[in-house]
């Protein structure tokens, strides 16, 4: 990482070649000093834009867990005595995702000086590169059958949480207070369905945009942070009231937005 942060745009253009054109474009692949890095460094903790990401990626994760259905919905399940326990042992279990495949394998790509785009790498395209390149074939396999099992977790997850918010909260509250166990199942499974393609759609759409995974992952932080601190207060201060959280999320995403 070292030799690659010494590497002059000369140099750069040598290795990303081919036929003896070079096809590099400075910003577009690492290659060289990082700006705003210290010292251009790949290893340094001083980043200027790490910091940024971290702040968002703080927020947004805070987000994420407050305003997730699923969590209260596992939270509320478990024994009172298994949910600190679980929540903890959860996260150092997760911690492997960033550090495996954010941390290990992206700087291998970098060291390796695989041709891999600005933009693809903010598709989230880095891991299974670097993985097809040093095991071929059987690190494809290993990152489709990874991301199979992480996408059909989560997406069930969500998908059972959406689905109650819909059948308990909307529609036998204000819809069919009278609604039995037969019809909130069958609206459950319509939400589900419905939940499903529209998600789809909006991932289709967003992939259409020229929008990758690395906007979706910084425009979360910046839509649902707001709700961090009203959904906090609700929990712990005993003069909270709807009225004012509803107003401090909605404002807090506008003034975001902005």
């Amino acid at each position: 990482l070292e030799t690659v942060r010494s590497y002059s745009v000369d140099a750069c253009k040598q290795i990303f070649s081919a036929g003896g054109n070079s096809f590099y474009e400075e910003g577009k692949y690492s290659c060289g000093p990082v700006a705003d890095n210290r010292d251009g460094s790949y290893l340094t903790m001083l980043s200027g834009g790490g910091l940024k990401f971290g702040i968002i990626n703080i927020v947004g994760n805070f987000g994420t867990v407050f305003v997730d259905q699923s969590y209260w919905q596992s939270a509320i399940a478990a024994k009172p005595t298994s949910t600190h326990k679980g929540y903890l042992l959860g996260g150092l279990v997760w911690f492997t995702i960033p550090f495996a495949l954010a941390t290990s394998l992206g700087l291998a790509g970098v060291a390796l000086q695989l041709p891999i785009t600005a933009s693809e790498a903010g598709a989230g395209l880095v891991p299974p590169a670097v993985a097809t390149h040093l095991f071929g074939t059987g690190g494809s396999v290993m990152m489709t059958v990874m991301l199979f099992m992480a996408i059909v977790s989560t997406g069930s997850a969500e998908g059972i949480a959406v689905s109650s918010l819909c059948a308990y909260d909307i529609y036998r509250t204000y819809i069919n207070p009278q609604a039995d166990g037969k019809r909130i199942l069958l609206v459950s499974k319509i939400v589900i369905v419905v939940f499903g393609a529209l998600m789809g759609g909006l991932s289709v759409g967003l992939h259409a945009m020229g929008l990758n995974l690395g906007w979706v992952y910084q425009f979360m932080g910046t839509a649902i942070g707001s709700a961090v601190i009203p959904l906090w207060n609700m929990l712990m201060w005993k003069d909270a009231n709807a009225i004012g959280a509803v107003v401090g999320v909605w404002s807090g995403l506008v003034l975001a937005m902005i």
